[in-house]
């Protein structure tokens, strides 16, 4: 868990978003739910079917449940024709059902390269006068106004849409900053002189971490870009370059940080105030793992349990943190997940996969529903 952000680039941000139909999509009988009732596994109390389309290559990037559990939001990528299109699916927790659907015009670039949340909550885009401007979708109230400086560094989003990363980039060196976008308040900046790849914001906005060159993990504190320190997550550098990191995930209050190396069989959980290894999970398949493809893996709320996907057969497993024991296998999808996340009170956790269907479990009964929606 953390704060991901989706990039902006300047060319982007030039047009309006619009929130019908993609053409690409309009009409065509293939962009329905999918109908197939296949009985549900053991523990899942819910099967939701995303859109489809034939001959796409689809992804569900992101799944939330809302603040107050009432929605499990989710994103879906779409590569049509070499065009990219995103939906944003609202489902109600009480029914399961398909509450609302809004979706991203066809463009010639990744969908992360909008300045929208995947929820589709709020927007950026240019006023008369030229300014960038944070929009709620619903009302189009003005969220936010960037500075002309913060327009130029302006290049991210947190997916949520709550957090906007700007970054300066220096001779030698990158330079974050955040600007909370409901106290407009700014915190930072931080130097990153030595950024591989991967960076993550912990949830409470604390500490930012991000993988190396030299293939450690460093841990900063964000309002004073200090107080910085090194995870040692591999014995040795790789015989052919540094590691490829391809996760770095929080716990909810920053108390753990997770990390995973696509070139080892194991991911590793850290105690981040002790700054020492506290857990090792084992697992085979995650060296199988394509190092471009990577896991997706969540902390349980209460932060004592972690759930992991991306294995190719679409398993999903819960580990219990201070013992490293799995405590659950979940089995249902056809294809890897990539996307998993908690409810509030951790009783519930959903899987998103690249079968496009979303499997609710039920982590405290072994109750079934009598079908899927």
């Amino acid at each position: 868990m953390g704060f991901a952000f989706i990039a902006l680039c300047e060319c982007a941000a030039n047009s309006a978003m619009t929130f019908a139909r993609p053409k690409c999509l309009e009409k065509s009988a293939a962009f329905q739910p999918s109908s197939d009732a296949k009985p549900l596994p053991e523990k899942a109390i819910a099967r939701l079917f995303t859109p489809k389309h034939k001959g796409a290559e689809q992804e569900i990037h992101y799944l939330a449940f809302s603040n107050t559990g009432q929605e499990l939001i989710s994103g879906l990528a779409y590569d049509i024709l070499r065009e990219h299109c995103k939906t944003a699916c609202r489902w109600e927790t009480k029914t399961w059902l398909l509450s609302e659907e809004s979706s991203v015009g066809a463009y010639s670039h990744y969908f992360h390269a909008r300045g929208i949340s995947f929820d589709h909550s709020v927007v950026f885009e240019k006023n008369d006068d030229g300014k960038l401007q944070l929009l709620a979708t619903k009302n189009r109230k003005v969220l936010l106004n960037l500075t002309e400086k913060e327009r130029k560094e302006f290049n991210g989003l947190s997916a949520d849409g709550t957090i906007v990363k700007l970054t300066e980039i220096g001779e030698e060196a990158l330079i974050f900053r955040f600007v909370d976008v409901a106290s407009k308040s700014t915190f930072g900046p931080v130097t990153l002189d030595d950024l591989h790849d991967t960076y993550v914001l912990s949830p409470d906005r604390r500490l930012l971490a991000w993988n190396c060159i030299d293939g450690t993990v460093c841990v900063a504190d964000v309002k004073t870009g200090k107080d910085r320190f090194h995870l040692k997550t591999v014995e040795q550098p790789r015989k052919y370059g540094y590691p490829h990191h391809r996760a770095l995930i929080f716990s909810k209050n920053g108390k753990y940080l997770a990390t995973w190396d696509s070139y080892l069989p194991y991911l590793r959980v850290w105690d981040v105030a002790k700054r020492a290894s506290i857990c090792t999970i084992p697992a085979a398949w995650m060296k199988r793992v394509h190092r471009w493809d990577g896991i997706c893996a969540e902390f349980s709320p209460d932060e004592r349990t972690l759930a992991i996907g991306g294995d190719f057969d679409g398993t999903v497993t819960v580990w219990e943190i201070m013992t490293s024991k799995q405590r659950l296998t979940l089995k249902g999808h056809s294809r890897p997940v990539t996307a998993v996340t908690f409810s509030a009170n951790g009783e519930l956790l959903a899987t998103g996969s690249d079968d496009t269907t979303i499997l609710v479990w039920n982590l405290i009964k072994s109750k079934r529903a009598n079908g899927s929606r």
